[in-house]
């Protein structure tokens, strides 16, 4: 552990060290550690310096690197990144609209802008390997912290089960995170393959430290969350498959959909052999819940970004009360990235949601088989599976980050690719 934070940091400037503190806020740090360790303002004094450094980022981006080129990369109206463009406008539009809170609604659609320009700014300046290397480093420092609690303060380290929790909130939370470093591991070896470079086995080490810590979580979702998306990526990867992305994100939200509404019953028995039911941990009643009152409510616009939840919101106390009557006390959120959207931005932003992943990753298609589209295709797999059963479109946190960075990245070598066949072309004109 020591050699391998002397030889990675020895290569890190200082922009490197800034970009791998933002990562490791929007994964998770300082987390729990913080109100621990630090004490009760470390979270906020910790979210200052972030934004910090990524107004200082994009900034100096504008001011003084090209400036002309970079507004292009984002407002250049290219028939891909259009949608981008379209989705935050709607979300934006219809937020303030609906919202009974404008003070949460700009705070979370202003901390989303700056997450979808971050992440921009990652997939334009970054090479994938360097992307790769900052979120390793990132997870690296997240992984020490998750150890510190775990010898060091016991008692917040685990929740009253028994299950690990480490920094973050939630078992669920600790687990999905650490699906996601073993997902990024996995994209630094496919990348390491491409390129026949040695240093294989250090990752695979980690990632079998990361899938024991997932196994103290006790969360049986999340290897599902992790498997699932790498055994379909490994056939895609293998046949060299030209099935779109987008077509297959619509079709795994529409299959478990139609699962959990007409047939979840016939797999109690599979449930029931690890520990669970056909509630899905209270996820059913939660989700019917919320339906029935969305469907008596404003359905089709919601009622603002992120704050559905908010203890002032109607939304919030009629779910709440039913919810009480049916399972007991309060429910922590919707446990779907989809109802939880549906929740915020209605059934229409929910619509222009979906049309952006659709048409954007419709163009990995085309791409040939290399390790971005290894990364690419793997990251959306498994955000369509964790999103499943856990929220996942947070204004300010690593799924959404990634989420755009891939799509950014999509674009970037779609039009690149474009780029070079007009270039090819014009030679035989």
């Amino acid at each position: 552990m020591e050699y391998y934070c002397k030889k990675n940091l020895s290569k890190l400037n200082a922009i490197s060290i800034l970009n791998i503190v933002v990562l490791v806020k929007f994964m998770g740090g300082v987390g729990r550690f913080g109100d621990v360790v630090l004490g009760a303002h470390a979270e906020t004094i910790f979210s200052i310096i972030v934004y910090s450094i990524i107004g200082i980022e994009l900034l100096v981006q504008y001011k003084f690197e090209n400036l002309k080129v970079y507004s292009k990369s984002i407002y250049k109206v290219y028939s891909k990144s259009i949608y981008i463009a379209i989705f935050y406008s709607a979300l934006l539009a219809i937020s303030l609209t609906v919202t009974s809170d404008y003070t949460t609604t700009v705070k979370n659609c202003f901390e989303l802008l700056v997450t979808i320009l971050y992440a921009n700014y990652l997939a334009n300046k970054l090479s994938l390997n360097k992307l790769l290397d900052y979120t390793i480093n990132a997870q690296f420092i997240i992984l020490i912290l998750i150890f510190i609690m775990m010898l060091a303060f016991k008692g917040v380290a685990y929740d009253n089960s028994g299950a690990l929790v480490g920094i973050f909130s939630t078992k669920n939370n600790m687990a999905g995170g650490l699906n996601f470093f073993i997902l990024i591991k996995l994209s630094k070896i496919r990348w390491l393959m491409t390129n026949k470079q040695k240093g294989i086995l250090k990752y695979v080490l980690f990632i079998i430290i990361q899938f024991y810590l997932i196994i103290l979580c006790k969360a049986v979702g999340a290897i599902v969350c992790m498997i699932l998306p790498f055994v379909i990526m490994i056939v895609i990867d293998h046949r060299n498959s030209t099935v779109s992305l987008g077509k297959m994100y619509l079709l795994i939200n529409v299959v478990f959909g139609s699962i959990v509404v007409y047939c979840l019953s016939i797999f109690n028995g599979v449930l029931q052999t690890f520990g669970r039911n056909i509630t899905l941990t209270g996820r059913l009643p939660i989700w019917n819940i919320i339906t029935s009152e969305m469907m008596l409510g404003n359905k089709w616009f919601g009622y603002g970004y992120g704050t559905a939840w908010d203890v002032n919101n109607d939304i919030f106390l009629k779910i709440c009360r039913q919810y009480n009557l049916v399972l007991g006390g309060i429910p922590v959120g919707s446990h779907n990235g989809l109802i939880e959207l549906w929740m915020s931005i209605g059934i229409v932003g929910v619509v222009v949601f979906l049309l952006m992943i659709y048409k954007i990753c419709a163009h990995t298609r085309n791409m040939s088989s290399s390790p971005e589209r290894f990364f690419i295709c793997i990251y959306i797999l498994y955000f369509a599976v964790y999103s499943l059963t856990e929220r996942s479109l947070g204004a300010f946190n690593y799924q959404t980050l990634v989420l755009f960075v891939v799509l950014w990245l999509v674009i970037k070598i779609s039009e690149t690719s474009s780029i070079r066949y007009f270039k090819t072309m014009k030679q035989y004109e």
